[in-house]
């Protein structure tokens, strides 16, 4: 008896081993970010977790915020969705998504974007102008606009010497990345 005891405590403890360490999870992953809750916030909460049980419901979520931050007057949703790179993920397409959407935002709503960079956290404008500075090669899907370094240093420039603008340009022209 007592080495059966042993026995199921070894595959219980194995079982739990492996799936810690192939990142399973016990908790119900299929009420994550649904309903009410399938927000850009949960998002920032949980991308990995949501990535990984629905990834499907990841960019449904996604992409309305960023409908919502493109199409919106309103920049609380453009800064919610600014927030989206305040914590690096381990999803390589999502972290690609952003370095060509950010850049696109840019270019085709310069001051709403602006607006939004401009009441963000320090670390949300600090990774921005990571990715505004990085290699930008974008091809806008459905138009003829294609986004490059070049491109986003001239609309930026035309903000350059507004005050209120003042913290995102310094940030922007300054020889070093943040």
């Amino acid at each position: 008896m007592a080495a059966n005891n042993k026995r199921l405590l070894c595959i219980a403890l194995t079982f739990a081993l492996v799936a810690c360490c192939c990142g399973v999870s016990f908790g119900d992953q299929e009420g994550l970010c649904t309903g009410d809750n399938a927000t850009i916030d949960c998002l920032r909460q949980h991308p990995e977790e949501l990535y990984q049980a629905d990834h499907n419901r990841f960019w449904d979520i996604v992409v309305i915020a960023e409908k919502k931050a493109t199409n919106s007057k309103d920049i609380k949703d453009t800064i919610g969705f600014l927030r989206l790179v305040e914590e690096p993920t381990s999803i390589a397409e999502h972290e690609e998504y952003l370095y060509e959407i950010i850049p696109t935002l840019c270019v085709k709503k310069p001051r709403l974007f602006l607006d939004a960079l401009s009441a963000s956290s320090e670390e949300t404008l600090r990774r921005v102008m990571t990715i505004l500075k990085a290699q930008i090669d974008v091809e806008v899907e459905g138009s003829n606009l294609y986004i490059d370094n070049a491109l986003v240093s001239k609309v930026l420039s035309k903000y350059k010497n507004e005050k209120k603008y003042k913290r995102i340009m310094d940030m922007y022209y300054a020889k070093e990345t943040p």
